[in-house]
C-alpha cells in the first residue's frame, strides 16, 4: 500500500500488490515542477498528461527537475482527472 496526497490535498491510499505492482507502473518525463507550488505534470511515454503533488515523489527532497525521465503508479484525483503518484526517477 502506498500513501498518496491528491493536488486537493486530501490523503489517499493506493493499494497495490506483487507482481502486480510492476505491471502498472508507467514512463513519462516531467513537463514542469513548480517548487514553490509543489505541484507539476508529466507527459506519459504515451501522450497523456498527469499532475502531480510534491508529496508523490519517491525521494526525500520533493523536487525533481523538467525533463527527468520517471515511472509512476496513476491513481484518481479530482474527479474526473488521473493523478501521477509513487514518483521514481529512472536509472
Amino acid at each position: 500500500m502506498i500513501a498518496h496526497h491528491g493536488s486537493d490535498g486530501r490523503s489517499r491510499e493506493l493499494l497495490l500488490c506483487g507482481d502486480d505492482r510492476q505491471s502498472r507502473r508507467r514512463r513519462g518525463r516531467v513537463r514542469s515542477f513548480d517548487e514553490r507550488r509543489g505541484v507539476g505534470e508529466i507527459t506519459s511515454d504515451d501522450g497523456r498528461l498527469f499532475a502531480f503533488h510534491a508529496t508523490a515523489i519517491a525521494n526525500d527532497n520533493r523536487r525533481i527537475a523538467a525533463g527527468t525521465q520517471v515511472q509512476f503508479v496513476v491513481v484518481a484525483g479530482l474527479p474526473g482527472r488521473w493523478e501521477a503518484a509513487a514518483i521514481e526517477k529512472c536509472a
